[in-house]
Order: structure tokens, then sequence, then C-alpha cells
């Protein structure tokens, strides 16, 4: 999925203040709505998935124990310094 945004057409440009102008409720549905038909899962999307499961899945079961946070973030300070 693209980030980048282009100009929009027209018709999406006079939609927008009526879309602004609905109760949030309404925006967060359409938000929903439409986050969700943009969502394609890519082959890449499906091993990162997998591989993230697998993860979950050794730590749930003690093959893995993980890692404290106070662990991770010091080495990433470190790598930065």
């Amino acid at each position: 999925m693209s980030t980048d945004i282009t100009v929009p057409s027209e018709s999406a440009a006079k939609l927008l203040p009526e879309l602004l102008a609905l109760p949030r409720e309404d925006q967060e549905y359409l938000i929903q709505q439409l986050s969700g038909a943009l969502d394609v899962e890519t082959e890449e999307d499906k091993e990162l998935l997998g591989e993230l499961d697998r993860r979950l899945d050794n730590y749930r079961t003690g093959k893995s124990p993980g890692v404290p946070a106070e662990d991770v973030f010091r080495k990433l300070r470190e790598k930065r310094s």
C-alpha cells in the first residue's frame, strides 16, 4: 500500500467537507470500512505474520523466554552511540 497522497478527484474533494461534518462515530465507521477495503495482504505480509505467530508461540510455550525491554533499549542506545 502506497503512502503517497495524490491530488484527489473532484468528487473526493466535494465529499470531504460532508464527511468531516459527520458525527465522530460515523467517521470512525467509514475509516474502518475504507481501511479494510485498502488492506491487501501480500506474500511478504503473510510471511511476516507467520514469523510473528511462531515467535509468540515460542514465547508462550517457554521455548523462547524473551528479552527484558530494558536490555533491548540499552542495546539500541549503545548502537546509536
